[in-house]
């Protein structure tokens, strides 16, 4: 798995051409490199990778593993944050991209996520860059094709020489840009990006007695078990046996809850969000019977939330699912992999291009080699 990640990694260090419309020469160097990189990496780990992209993850963990418990457990990194199931095609490269992210089964711990931030915030402020919070952008300004500037809720207008879209390519779009300025073709395809959140969260304050082990704890039985909680997604509804990634530090439990769709069947979310908690907590306090005497509070946020609140379109965490028609040249559409736009200095850099999704940096870093 960290052969087939370094691999992956390489791969979201290249920035994809527009493929197959104007391909650009200069842009082609990049894909020199990367086939030099893979040479490199050896025939056999070349192969394991390429033949382990389209595979399920349950097809992939079959070959390595006896024990449904641990097949189960790796498989659940092959979905998470994907309104996909372990037996869906594809979840091997899913796999992959969240192990290169994470740095293996959960994610590293590099320090506290305050110091990584201030660290970036130091940064942008020694070339002389200035940081707005509170400063909601409502749409960018755009005159003959070309973006002059962004436009905030409170009216001002800032302008700018080039712009950067960390927002997700359907809101930077087709609600910051608008269709009209875009063409027809872009338009619908942009429209087609397949934005499928299914992802709640839930935050208990207890008073540290839960009895939850520190780190993470997964709860995915089987593979089977995860494959009913992303069923249950698939049509519209609330998984009534979730899979669940817990983490915990102190006295705060912070639990993932999958699967919860963005799009309910039969309710919607103002109802259902309760459940929501409810169905975490109770499941929950089967393996940890202590958790239940030990709650103080909890806050949900749901997939609604995460759109209305985080900007994400449909709650969608990766900004836009990662399948295998939507990654590498085809992120976050066909022929438009470079970070470019039909809007001259308009330029996307987050979870939704080639590089993304989840945080990793390398939609970032492309975009401002695409700049130079």
């Amino acid at each position: 798995m960290d052969k087939a990640a370094s691999i992956l990694d390489t791969a979201y260090a290249t920035i994809m051409p527009r493929l197959p419309l104007n391909f650009n020469i200069r842009e082609g160097y990049g894909l020199l490199e990367l086939g030099l990189e893979l040479k490199l990496a050896g025939r056999k780990d070349m192969l394991n990778f390429i033949r382990a992209l389209p595979m399920t993850a349950q097809e992939l963990l079959d070959e390595y593993f006896e024990s449904d418990v641990v097949k189960a457990a790796i498989a659940s990194v092959g979905i998470h944050g994907f309104t996909l199931g372990p037996m869906g095609a594809g979840t091997g490269y899913t796999l992959i991209h969240n192990w290169m992210n994470r740095g293996g089964l959960a994610n590293v711990n590099v320090g506290k996520a305050g110091e990584i931030t201030q660290a970036l915030a130091n940064a942008v402020k020694s070339f002389g860059g200035e940081i707005r919070t509170e400063a909601e952008v409502k749409s960018i300004k755009v005159e003959s094709q070309i973006a002059k500037g962004v436009i905030l809720a409170n009216g001002e207008e800032i302008l700018a020489n080039q712009i950067l879209s960390s927002a997700d390519p359907k809101h930077t779009l087709l609600k910051l840009v608008g269709a009209q300025d875009l063409p027809p073709e872009f338009v619908w395809h942009t429209q087609s990006i397949k934005m499928r959140g299914s992802v709640a969260k839930i935050h208990l304050q207890t008073n540290g007695n839960h009895g939850i082990p520190e780190g993470t704890v997964v709860l995915a039985p089987s593979i089977k078990y995860l494959e009913r909680a992303y069923d249950a997604a698939k049509y519209g509804e609330i998984s009534e046996k979730p899979y669940l990634e817990v983490t915990t530090s102190g006295n705060v439990v912070s639990i993932h809850f999958q699967s919860a769709p963005y799009a309910l069947r039969n309710s919607e979310w103002k109802v259902e969000s309760a459940k929501v908690a409810e169905l975490a907590i109770k499941t929950l306090e089967e393996y940890f019977p202590a958790l239940h005497a030990s709650r103080i509070t909890h806050h949900i946020i749901t997939p609604i939330d995460l759109e209305q609140t985080y900007g994400l379109t449909e709650g969608d965490l990766n900004h836009g699912q990662l399948m295998l028609d939507q990654f590498l040249f085809m992120r976050p559409i066909p022929g438009w992999s470079n970070h470019k736009t039909p809007i001259d200095n308009l330029y996307l850099c987050g979870s939704g291009v080639h590089g993304g999704g989840g945080v990793s940096g390398a939609a970032g870093r492309n975009a401002v080699k695409a700049l130079k």
